[in-house]
């Protein structure tokens, strides 16, 4: 007794009826060449994102280090070094 697959299929592995091949049937289809400019354009908007939120923190990075030394030398200023 044969069953067809119902998403039709060709591979026996992933249309044994199992929960997991049923899984890996789902990622078979093949994307439309259309489908690929929103890729793309989503891609440089997480890569924009990404470069912005490098460059606050480096700049928070840079502003934390000046006024903490800034700070300490002003606390630290009145101790009598040896």
């Amino acid at each position: 007794m044969t069953t067809a697959p119902a998403d039709g299929g060709s591979s026996p592995l992933e249309n044994s009826g199992s929960l997991t091949g049923h899984i890996l049937s789902q990622g078979t289809q093949e994307a439309d060449e259309d489908d690929d400019e929103p890729a793309r354009s989503s891609n440089l908007k997480v890569m924009i994102i990404i470069a912005v939120i490098v460059v606050v923190l480096v700049a928070g990075g840079y502003l934390a280090v000046t006024f903490s030394r800034s700070f300490m030398e002003d606390m630290f200023g009145g101790v009598p070094q040896k």
